[in-house]
């Protein structure tokens, strides 16, 4: 319940409130047992105060849609194939999706740049077959979907989180 109590009249209350918000005149605040006076019951808080929780949950909500996006970019950078038969890590960024998905085109054989899964410092190029070059391909569009599926989702449920708590509880699962 929703309780508003004047200023002045704080000192003489004999029952506690959990303040949310203060104006010129009042004080207001929620409390799950019956306050008496000098409480008096409302039905809501202020215009003023539902505007400023407003503004505060929007601008939660673009701050966690940004962090979002930022883990999503952050988790396509590399994926993993083991279409040379062990992990091995590939880049994600657009020039590398677009030198593969040349070579699935062109049909060949051809030295792409990748590193062991257990040695990430150590890219280099290593002949795939065209069935490898194909299964690498592949396997990075598959992750590429998934990932921005998930982002898709954290986003959705960002945009219909209705406080700051539940955009809080919205975390990337690793």
């Amino acid at each position: 319940m929703i309780y508003k109590i004047k200023n002045e009249k704080i000192k003489d209350a004999k029952q506690s409130l959990d303040i949310k918000y203060t104006d010129a005149t009042h004080s207001y605040g929620e409390s799950e047992e019956e306050l008496l006076a000098p409480y008096e019951l409302t039905q809501s808080y202020p215009i003023a105060y539902l505007k400023k929780k407003e503004v505060e949950l929007e601008d939660a909500r673009n701050f966690k849609l940004w962090e979002i996006n930022a883990n999503t970019e952050g988790h396509l950078r590399k994926f993993v194939s083991n279409a040379l038969g062990e992990n091995y890590l590939y880049d994600l960024d657009l020039e590398d999706q677009l030198n593969l998905l040349g070579l699935v085109v062109a049909n060949i054989d051809s030295p792409f740049r990748c590193a062991k899964e257990s040695e990430p410092q150590a890219k280099d190029y290593v002949l795939h077959t065209k069935e490898q070059i194909k299964k690498v391909y592949e396997d990075g569009a598959a992750y590429k979907a998934r990932i921005l599926f998930a982002g898709g989702a954290l986003k959705l449920k960002a945009q219909r989180a209705k406080t700051i708590e539940e955009l809080n509880l919205i975390a990337w699962a690793e």
